[in-house]
């Protein structure tokens, strides 16, 4: 793998360093050589996961990527590397790395279950002895992932708006496949017929809409956003039982989709046009 360090990036700086028991560990220009022979990956994963400190004071921008390069060492330009398409890169960013915090931690909790000696229903993973067993597995998951959010809720109308845009929906609703997937195969999932489809559906509606609801939730600790989430897994089961799973759903999901649209622009103060 070819290693990167600051100087190839940007010719601004000094093509070598000073020794750092007697600079202090900075280069001529004042930055911190701590940052140096990473990968541009490992480079661009340290600024972002810095910047999202600066989101709630400036936020899903290259200023917030600024900030925490002049307080992390890092020179300042470096957001044209971690920010080539703007304040989306930070977003999809956040987006996919708590989606890996979610999937570790599953992988947690599942290897500290305890499998019963009971008989589990028909088509529930061994691991889970009945289907309420999964729905709290549902919800956990979501509510997690969900209060990944928390840190940054206040700038997340911004992120979805950001999100919602032509030119980035592919990797915002690629990034929800992979959330809802990884969900519902972690829960035990092993269908092949169309309930794959209808689960996941019915999943990212649930996600979607208890996103929305937690904008305008002012109830402490948001304890409305996780009793709504309840309920609306609670109402997939209801789907299931019922067989309406797919054609259910699907209006669901469209609707979902509809609401969150104009949601997110009336809390950005964006008209649509009629």
């Amino acid at each position: 793998m070819t290693i990167y360090n600051i100087y190839d990036l940007f010719e601004s700086l000094s093509a070598s360093t000073t020794d750092e028991q007697s600079s202090g560990g900075k280069t001529d220009e004042g930055y911190s050589t701590l940052h140096l022979d990473l990968t541009a990956a490992e480079l661009r994963t340290r600024v972002l996961e810095a910047a999202l400190t600066y989101v709630p004071q400036h936020g899903w921008s290259r200023k917030a990527v600024e900030m925490a390069c002049l307080e992390g060492g890092f020179p300042p330009g470096l957001h044209t590397l971690a920010l080539p398409q703007g304040g989306i890169d930070l977003v999809l960013y956040f987006y996919a790395s708590r989606n890996q915090q979610l999937a570790d931690a599953m992988i947690e909790w599942r290897l500290s279950q305890t499998p019963s000696a009971s008989t589990p229903d028909q088509g529930v993973d061994p691991r889970f002895q009945s289907s309420k067993e999964v729905d709290a597995f549902l919800y956990r998951a979501l509510r997690f992932r969900l209060e990944k959010i928390l840190p940054v809720l206040p700038m997340w109308p911004q992120a979805l708006g950001l999100l919602a845009l032509p030119s980035n929906m592919p990797s915002s609703v690629g990034l929800l496949a992979q959330l809802v997937d990884e969900v519902w195969a972690q829960a035990g999932d092993r269908s092949t017929d169309m309930t794959w489809y209808a689960k996941r559906l019915g999943l990212a509606y649930v996600y979607n809409l208890t996103e929305v609801f937690m904008l305008q939730d002012s109830s402490a600790g948001l304890t409305d956003s996780w009793q709504f989430l309840e309920s609306r897994i609670a109402d997939l089961r209801s789907l299931k039982q019922m067989n309406l799973q797919l054609k259910a759903v699907s209006s669901m999901l469209r609707d979902g989709f509809f609401a969150l649209g104009n949601v997110t622009c009336n809390i950005l103060g964006l008209a649509r046009r009629s």
